[in-house]
């Protein structure tokens, strides 16, 4: 019994062993820089009124949106 248990043990720590051995390598890929979020985009979910690169209309429409979602400004 004890054999079978010592040989059931060496063959999950071997299979253990044997699995960390096949990981693959974890880097970092390099990729293409973001756009910046005022710059825009071509398709027609962009607010109406806004211009693609229009960094003040940008931040305009980012204040208005934030305050419709401020709990002391709907409770008002």
């Amino acid at each position: 019994m004890n054999k079978r248990l010592l040989l059931i043990s060496c063959a999950l720590s071997l299979a253990a062993g044997l699995a960390a051995c096949g990981e693959k390598v974890q880097t970092a890929t390099p990729r293409k820089a973001d756009q910046r979020a005022w710059q825009g985009t071509d398709n027609g979910y962009a607010a109406t009124g806004w211009k693609a690169g229009d960094k003040a209309g940008w931040e305009d429409q980012m204040r208005a949106r934030a305050q419709t979602q401020n709990e002391y400004n709907r409770v008002k």
